[in-house]
């Protein structure tokens, strides 16, 4: 799951990173604000998994399902903003 959140979190800034240095979609601007609330879900997704990761390593068990739960639900928000924040980007 760590893995696939970092992987995330890079590509969605190399999406923006192309959006921004070329006029791929047609000329229209970039939603910064948008962008950054997603950047700073993505952070937070990340940052709770590793922690997760981290005390299941030092536990010697499962990850724990609170955290991992947090996770999904910040994700889910992170998925609301996509689609309910207009602009492009």
């Amino acid at each position: 799951m760590v893995w696939g959140a970092r992987i995330l979190l890079l590509s969605g800034l190399l999406i923006v990173a192309l959006g921004e240095a070329a006029d791929i979609w047609g000329g229209g601007d970039v939603n910064h604000l948008k962008i950054g609330i997603k950047l700073l879900g993505s952070l937070a997704v990340v940052a709770t998994l590793e922690i997760a990761a981290g005390k299941s390593r030092r536990d010697n068990h499962a990850a724990s399902q609170k955290l991992t739960h947090a996770a999904g639900i910040i994700a889910t928000g992170n998925v609301l903003v996509a689609v309910l924040v207009p602009g492009l980007l």
